[in-house]
């Protein structure tokens, strides 16, 4: 018991010298839990509370670089695979491809005057 009144007050004193969590549980072995109930009176100064606001925010947008750059990279995987797959597409296979793309969006838009002119469309080319 004693040795827990010690810990938790040693993590206060951390606490107060603007410590993360992450560092204090270094220090001090306990559940992060407990760390968190130790720690609710141990309030921090206006400072050391945007120090750590702005090293979260800091943390975050180098989260989402990273995230952007596995996209990037996934996409440009994606890319080259289909390219080495599909090979070369004449200009008229280009046209009818974007035509049926088209068809297939006006046609969401169910018996309208520009769906039938895109059916006729369609029918024609095939």
């Amino acid at each position: 018991m004693i040795q827990k009144i010690e810990e938790k007050e040693k993590a206060i004193a951390l606490r107060k010298q603007g410590k993360t969590y992450t560092d204090i549980l270094r220090a001090v072995p306990v559940a992060k839990s407990t760390l968190a109930i130790w720690l609710k009176e141990a309030k921090l100064s206006v400072p050391e509370n945007q120090k750590f606001t702005e090293a979260k925010r800091l943390a975050s947008l180098r989260g989402g670089q990273a995230k952007k750059k596995q996209r990037i990279k996934k996409q440009q995987n994606i890319i080259l695979k289909s390219k080495s797959e599909i090979g070369s597409l004449s200009k008229r296979e280009l046209f009818l491809i974007g035509a049926v793309l088209y068809w297939a969006e006006v046609r969401k838009k169910k018996n309208t005057i520009r769906g039938l002119r895109c059916d006729l469309l369609i029918l024609t080319l095939i």
